[in-house]
Parts: structure tokens; sequence; C-alpha cells
């Protein structure tokens, strides 16, 4: 079976994302950080939620937009059901 145009494009992130040695320079840092954020709406997309929340709790510490960090694991948790969580994410 072919690859979904979902799975497509997590693979090209992922390729990118073997690419990159070590650190990521200073003035690249807010665009890396937003691939990793466009990596998990795209497991979201693709109904991978937990899959999608475990890619933003790996990264997000490198993730330079706190708040669309949280913004997005809290629409994931809203996605789960988990009005609780969600809720919390944003204390």
């Amino acid at each position: 079976m072919a690859p979904t145009s979902h799975e497509l494009a997590v693979q090209v992130l992922d390729s990118y994302e073997s690419t990159i040695d070590g650190d990521i320079p200073e003035n690249e840092k807010y665009e890396h950080s937003e691939m990793v954020l466009y990596r998990a709406t795209i497991l979201e997309e693709s109904g991978k939620v937990e899959e999608a929340l475990a890619c933003l709790d790996k990264v997000s510490e490198n993730v330079v937009d706190k708040l669309s960090l949280l913004a997005q694991r809290a629409n994931l948790y809203l996605k789960k059901g988990d009005k609780k969580a969600a809720e919390e994410t944003y204390r």
C-alpha cells in the first residue's frame, strides 16, 4: 500500500531532521522550531493524536514559540477528550 500524503510529509521532515548535525544555528532556531511544530500538526491531521503529543513532548525545549506549543498541546488533549489536561496545559 502506498504511503499517504501525511506519511510522506512526515518522512520528508524526518529526512531533513536527520541531516542536521548537532546544534541548530541561532539564526535558524525559529524556522526549525516551526518545522517541528508542523510535524506535530501533520501527525494530528492524520489522526495520530498520541504520536503528535509525544512529538511535542520530545521537542518542547527546542520550540521558540512557547505559546503555540501550549495551544497545540491543549488542542490535542481536547481531541483526546481530556479537558482537564487541556486546561492544565495553560497553568
